[in-house]
């Protein structure tokens, strides 16, 4: 009935969609993917990508890393029905792909099968393609056949002429490089108008020492209970408060409490805990991930004005999101370094202490994001009040 009922849906949108005007258009595809998070098989990651896992390795092949070459079988198409691409077994690197589709393939490993379901902007954004409109949701059923790392350059070799060079990229990705080669001019026009685009926005990457160890800095805390354990296990954060003043309060108060017991941590769960990645929680008004709030308001803009700090470490905490400036109260812990959310999701601060519990908790995840186990704030709060 699951899939009878999705194929419903999507033959109703493609009907809907025919002479749609932009307006209705984004509608159609913002109810999409709104209706698809609410699947029981459907993981939807802080980025607003979403998977469902169709088929596994058996024997729990390697993930590629943005480094990575790796071979593909994949179609993909839009909401209704018009055709992206095609393709069996074609090799190409990470850095060739939609930002979506890199983001999903450095989660799965070698042999696996996966549905991924793009946002707009990690697809084509609001400008589209000549082939695919703008704001369209994508749908992408992809194989990771193979896992290399890419050649490294010999010393003595005569860099090839640039017109064998390009045609033999076009030879093997014939039409995955015109929509990159789309996508950055998207991006270029983008940043000439002042947006703020999530894959150009503009600030410059700071170093992780730049930013910790700073007296005005505030350290908070989670008292975590895990399962039916009775003794809490506590995981100590520093906020980069110079970095990101107003994302850092936001936490830091979330934590306290003090704007009441409403817009508060404690009492609310990690819902998404995906192990090599990140765990996920501060939804404290639904508990699934499709709510919270800032103390702000609902939402609040990205900080980008000091610069960035990037996902290049485990235990850094970033702000999940729905795309550019949605920022409200759910977070993640990252696992492992995660550099394709740069830029994308805002850092703003790390685990000082309690580590440990973090890979406690990350034991319970699986690659759906479903938590084996309560994972629960018991208690939170403020360990060093901030400089005055």
């Amino acid at each position: 009935m699951v899939i009878l009922g999705r194929l419903v849906f999507l033959a109703t949108l493609a009907g809907l969609a025919q002479g749609e005007d932009a307006e209705s258009w984004k509608s159609i595809n913002d109810d999409f993917l709104a209706r698809n998070r609410e699947l029981s098989d459907v993981v939807e990651l802080p980025s607003g990508l979403q998977y469902k896992v169709l088929g596994s390795s058996p024997d729990g092949g390697a993930s590629p890393t943005s480094a990575s070459a790796v071979t593909l079988e994949y179609t993909g198409h839009a909401v209704d029905g018009t055709k992206v691409e095609s393709a069996h077994r074609v090799g190409v690197s990470l850095d060739a792909v939609l930002p979506g589709m890199a983001e999903a393939l450095q989660l799965m490993r070698q042999g696996d099968k996966w549905e991924v379901y793009l946002p707009p902007s990690l697809g084509y954004g609001t400008e589209g393609t000549e082939e695919v409109r703008g704001d369209s949701a994508l749908i992408f059923q992809v194989e990771l056949v193979e896992v290399s790392s890419p050649s490294p350059p010999e010393e003595d070799q005569s860099p090839p002429e640039e017109d064998k060079s390009i045609a033999g990229l076009f030879q093997r990705i014939p039409r995955f490089a015109k929509f990159l080669l789309a996508f950055v001019a998207m991006v270029a026009l983008q940043g000439l108008l002042g947006s703020s685009g999530r894959a150009a926005n503009g600030a410059k990457s700071v170093p992780l020492a730049s930013v910790t160890g700073k007296p005005e800095n505030p350290h908070v805390f989670f008292d975590i209970l895990i399962g039916s354990s009775k003794e809490p296990a506590r995981i100590e954060f520093e906020l980069f408060q110079s970095l990101v003043p107003k994302t850092c309060e936001n936490f830091r108060a979330l934590c306290t409490g003090e704007k009441g017991n409403a817009l508060m941590f404690k009492g609310s769960i990690f819902h998404r805990i995906i192990p090599g990645f990140m765990c996920q929680g501060g939804d404290f008004t639904m508990g699934n991930g499709t709510g919270g709030k800032s103390i702000y308001g609902a939402r609040f803009p990205d900080e980008w004005e000091n610069g960035r700090v990037d996902h290049q470490v485990p235990g850094l905490l970033s702000m999940a999101n729905a795309g550019p400036d949605t920022n409200g109260s759910q977070f993640f812990i990252t696992l492992a370094p995660t550099n394709w959310l740069d830029g994308r999701h805002v850092v703003f601060g790390r685990v000082v202490s309690g580590m440990e519990t973090v890979k406690a908790m990350e034991k319970l995840g699986d690659q759906r994001g479903r938590v084996a186990s309560k994972v629960l704030i018991a208690d939170c709060g403020e360990l060093k009040s901030k400089a005055t």
